[in-house]
């Protein structure tokens, strides 16, 4: 008898099975020796409670360590590098090119390197036209290209882009995508054990710290655009006030619930469009789930969550250290108070209570 074709039900069990298997695969070959089975918690070479049995453990979790790190630190430069991109593009299409004939003088003096020079003014028209055209098509990008890309505050359209996410997943053999809500998700689904969370998020933390301040001291403090300043969150100023509690916390809520969708369609709305045999899974991705996240306002001020909690303290640490980024917030000092600790940790906690809700989600309607 011929085999009957298999039903959509069959063929997400077996897409299951092989993500759950890939999954395993990718951690587990770097850490059975330290966990057994490597991928399923409660499982390992020291019995049923998690106990690591090996002596090669630390080499196992160390291996395990830099391959996170390697993907992250790539991530988080790509990730900055872009929103520099994008801030010169929004700068440039922001010039005036219009040079008045009555304004330009007879000539300029210019020295290079101990010799002066006279620059004819045909020379500062010529550089006009330039400029003209250069701004002209910043302007054309500005407009064709979607907004979010050009906000400073709406840094999490960059940070979960899903094609990047997908290459350095697949470049660095990663068994997720190397944002910290979705390894949290992955914990709490059985993928991960809980010490190789526990490696991998202050990895997170540290790598994206690094990588930031990399780009801060290696490209040049006028050609940065904005792309290392601190996110601005509007709820940053806060006395403890009960009002501030209560919109503290409805910051909190909006960051889970946005986190928690965000995780939950990057994991799965790409999944089900390759089921369904649809092309450029990654590129429907954008348009189904980052873009619309990335537009919902998680504070007063109107800015969008950033889905990465570790470039919110990486960016706010490298804002401390060099007093040369300019502070968005504010002019004055800033005081470290714990109300004003409290406000922050909404967008740097909230991401984390979302990927655990995610994973939850995920374990009971897409294990």
């Amino acid at each position: 008898m011929a085999d009957r074709p298999l039903s959509p039900a069959d063929l997400w069990q077996a897409a299951t099975a092989a993500s759950r298997q890939t999954s395993k695969s990718l951690i587990g070959d770097e850490t059975d020796a330290a966990c057994g089975s490597g991928g399923t918690r409660g499982t390992s070479g020291g019995g049923a409670d998690g106990k690591v049995g090996s002596k090669n453990s630390p080499k196992a979790y160390a291996k395990l360590a830099w391959k996170e790190a390697k993907g992250k630190f790539v991530w988080c430069v790509a990730v900055l590098l872009m929103r520099i991109f994008f801030g010169a593009v929004k700068h440039t299409a922001s010039l005036s090119a219009s040079v008045d004939d009555a304004d330009v003088p007879g000539s300029m003096p210019f020295e290079l390197m101990g010799y002066s020079f006279e620059v004819p003014p045909f020379s500062l028209q010529i550089a006009a036209v330039g400029i003209a055209a250069i701004s002209s098509v910043a302007s054309l990008l500005v407009l064709v290209l979607p907004g979010v890309l050009f906000n400073p505050s709406r840094l999490g359209f960059l940070a979960a882009f899903p094609p990047l996410l997908q290459l350095i997943r697949s470049d660095f053999k990663l068994s997720d995508f190397p944002l910290a809500p979705t390894r949290v998700s992955q914990w709490v689904m059985g993928k991960l054990t809980l010490r190789q969370l526990l490696v991998i998020l202050p990895v997170y933390f540290v790598t994206t710290l690094l990588a930031a301040a990399t780009v801060r001291f290696v490209v040049p403090a006028p050609f940065l655009f904005g792309g290392v300043d601190p996110i601005q969150y509007g709820d940053n100023r806060t006395d403890g006030t009960l009002n501030d509690v209560l919109e503290w916390a409805l910051h909190f809520v909006k960051e889970i619930m946005v986190n928690a969708m965000a995780v939950v369609g990057l994991r799965v709305v790409p999944e089900l469009l390759r089921l369904n045999r649809v092309g450029w899974a990654e590129c429907w991705c954008i348009l189904i789930v980052v873009w619309p996240l990335s537009r919902i306002a998680v504070d007063v001020s109107g800015s969008g969550s950033s889905f990465a909690p570790e470039l919110v303290y990486a960016l706010r640490c490298v804002r401390l250290w060099d007093p040369a980024i300019p502070d968005v917030e504010d002019s004055t000092v800033i005081e470290i108070s714990t109300a004003f600790q409290l406000a922050r940790s909404a967008h740097r906690l909230g991401p984390i209570i979302g990927g655990v809700l995610a994973g939850k989600i995920m374990a009971s309607f897409f294990p």
